[in-house]
């Protein structure tokens, strides 16, 4: 047995819908021994910094738990169509000056200075 405080469920409900329990648990024994498991339950871990956890996958439009259903659709339309069209329409388009990158979760180029050929 666990030196957790224990929490009592009742183990049919909680099968059905584990969701009230859990929340429960949160708010008020976030580690807590459930008898009727035979297991210790940890359901809070903001205060817990896991240094192995996977950072590789930014949440910015398609990655993450916020993963966007239309970033495939978006990217194909913006290379597909916006791009041609402003190449066809601005001859000789190119970058001209310094680009600067910012922001975090959502992160690309703040000002991009370009000129073209009139």
């Amino acid at each position: 047995m666990s030196n957790a405080p224990v929490y009592e469920i009742d183990l049919k409900s909680f099968w059905r819908d584990p969701y009230p329990d859990l929340k429960a648990m949160r708010e008020t024994t976030p580690i807590a021994y459930v008898p009727q498991l035979g297991a210790t339950l940890l359901t809070k871990r903001d205060d817990i910094f896991d240094i192995r956890q996977d950072s590789s996958a930014s949440i910015a439009f398609d990655a993450g738990p916020h993963f966007c259903a239309d970033a495939w659709a978006s990217r194909s339309l913006i290379a597909d169509c916006a791009m041609p069209a402003i190449f066809e329409q601005l001859p000789n388009l190119r970058p001209d000056g310094e680009v600067e990158f910012g922001g975090w979760a959502f992160r690309g180029p703040l000002a991009l200075p370009v000129a073209w050929d009139v």
